[in-house]
Formats: C-alpha cells, structure tokens, sequence
C-alpha cells in the first residue's frame, strides 16, 4: 500500500505549488463559517462560547444504537458514504465536537479504522467521528481540486452541514485528520471556506499552507525521519527521481512565520524516540506543532500497519499517533 501512495503522491505533487497559490488566491476570507442554523452559549466550566447545530434538542436525542453507524448522503448525483462512531453518553442536548478522519490513497473507511481506530478511540474520548470514503478506482481524494473528479471539498462541507442538522455538534470545534493522500487533503479542506475547522492534523504528508491571512487553524504535522515514501528531509516523492518536496521541519516553519510564533520552537521529548517542535506565542493562541518519530516509516503510527512493519522503529510501533492527535485536538482553542 505504501507503494501505491507514493506512486500516486509522486504523480501530482508536481502541482502542489500551484495549487496552493491557486486555492489561496481562490479562497474568499468573507464567507460565512456555516450556513447550518445555530444558537449560541457560553460554556460555565470553560467561558468558551459554543456554537449549537440545529440537530440539537431540548428533550433529547440517543445515538443510534449500532455505533459505528453507516450514513449514506447523495451528492453531486453519486452515493456517499461514511462511518460515524458517537460516545456512549451521546444525549442531542449537550454539543459535541466534531472530527473528520481521511484514509490514504487506495484505501477505504474500514481499513483506516481498523489501522488508526480514530472512531473508537475519539468517541470514547467524547467526540463524533466521521470516517468517510473517497471515490475513484483506486479511491483518492481529489486534494487538487482537479475538474471531472469528485468536489471532495464540498461534498465534507456538505455533510459537515447535514451532521450538523441531524445532530448535536459544537460548530466551534470541528477537526480533520488524515494520513498520506488524506494528510494532504487535510491540509488543504483546513484552507477551503467556510473555514469550519478549529485545527487539523496531517499523518505522512505534510502541506503548506493555503489559508488567507486572517484564518489559521491550529496544525499538527506527524511524520517518521525514515519515511522513504514522502521523505521527512524532502527530496524525491516516491523515491529517486520523484517530484522533489521540502523538509518538514522547513514546512512548519513556515506556519510557524505565518502564525507569528516565536523564531525558535521549543523541543521537547514525548516518549524515546519521538521528539515534538512545537511553536511558542503563536498568534490567538493557535498551536503548530511537529512530532516527529526517529525511524518511523509512511505507516501510522502506533497503527495496525506499523505493528507488523518490519522497516519501522520500535517508536514507530509503539508511539500513537491516534492519541497524539485528540490530545493536540483537545488542547486547541475553539475556532
């Protein structure tokens, strides 16, 4: 599977300068975050004011009682789908966040489940998880924008509304999350309008930004040192003679400079092996940050793929990204 990504990434990473400048340039920074019907509190414990969806009731909703449940949503005249994990206390009266997780290319839903569990750790952690599928043989997500593909970008807009209308979501804490292709995807749907996410995090594929000036949700790039498909020092996407990329830590520099933090990120050890630059007075609180897993490799880590991934470290096996992530989530200020 790795190969098939880079091959893939390889492929069009050639129009990745382009089209962020294009996205950038096409990006409208005066339209609305949500066209979804809201009211709005200020939290007691927090002080935090959230933003109600219009799926939320004053005499209650209970989750549907298969949780993972299938949702089904027609769009642009094809069926899509997505399986959405709740927590168990689900109620429809108190709102909660939402969080969207994106498989690699040629994968699906369930094999991103099953190597990431993002739905059954998230929901256990109090949010409502989205992981949907791409379209396309192989499935990809159309991070490009690229005509006569999917609109990916508005079909997720799209059903981040209907969610939102059928249940009880703080529109204020919305996030996305992916891995390879729908890393890549996720870097530039953070950039899209109606600007709805509060903070997204890309796993093996890290993107610059896109994001007119005045929007900068918070970023968590993870990404293995010895990942020789998207290469953590830049170089050749796919291998030797691929497109070349920049480094990462170059990348989130540049978030760093766009945010306004600090020149110098500070460092810190999270466990052996895994070393996170994060960055320091960051304007509106914003959090950029980069974990980075000495000897991992393109595959999740602490995922299913990594376990019996003989050419990843013991960081790369044992490290999880999947809880690095709710915790960068949880930490972040409400869009």
């Amino acid at each position: 599977m790795p190969t098939r990504v880079g091959s893939h990434l390889a492929r069009t990473a050639g129009a990745a300068i382009a089209a962020i400048l294009l996205l950038a340039a096409c990006s409208d920074s005066t339209s609305q975050r949500s066209t979804t019907t809201t009211t709005t509190t200020t939290g007691e414990s927090t002080g935090t004011t959230q933003q109600h969806s219009s799926g939320c009731r004053t005499n209650g909703q209970p989750a549907p009682t298969a949780s993972p449940t299938l949702k089904e949503f027609d769009f642009e005249g094809a069926k899509r789908v997505a399986l959405v994990a709740f927590p168990d206390e689900y109620d429809g009266t108190d709102p909660l966040p939402l969080l969207f997780s994106f498989h690699g290319h040629a994968s699906s839903k369930e094999i991103n489940e099953a190597d990431s569990e993002m739905g059954k750790r998230g929901s256990a952690r109090g949010f409502i998880v989205v992981t949907g599928d791409a379209l396309g043989d192989p499935r990809q997500w159309n991070m490009f924008g690229a005509p006569g593909q999917p609109d990916d970008f508005a079909f997720i807009n799209a059903l981040a509304e209907e969610l939102g209308n059928e249940w009880c979501v703080d529109l204020r804490r919305v996030f996305a999350s992916g891995h390879s292709n729908g890393s890549a995807f996720t870097g530039f749907l953070g950039c899209v309008p109606p600007y709805r996410f509060a903070a997204i995090a890309m796993v093996a594929a890290t993107i610059p930004s896109s994001c007119p000036p005045d929007h900068r949700p918070s970023v968590l790039a993870l990404s293995g040192d010895a990942d020789q498909t998207v290469p953590y020092d830049g170089g050749g996407v796919g291998g030797e003679g691929g497109v070349g990329i920049p480094p990462a830590l170059e990348t989130m520099q540049s978030y760093r400079d766009i945010y306004g933090c600090a020149s110098e990120p500070k460092v810190d050890t999270l466990e052996p092996g895994v070393r996170r630059d994060s960055g320091v007075d960051c304007t509106d609180g914003a959090r950029v940050d980069l974990i980075t897993v000495i000897g991992g490799t393109h595959s999740w880590p602490g995922g299913l793929g990594a376990s019996i991934d003989s050419n990843t470290s013991d960081a790369g096996r044992d490290f999880s990204a999947t809880d690095a992530i709710l915790d960068f989530f949880e930490s972040v200020p409400p869009a």
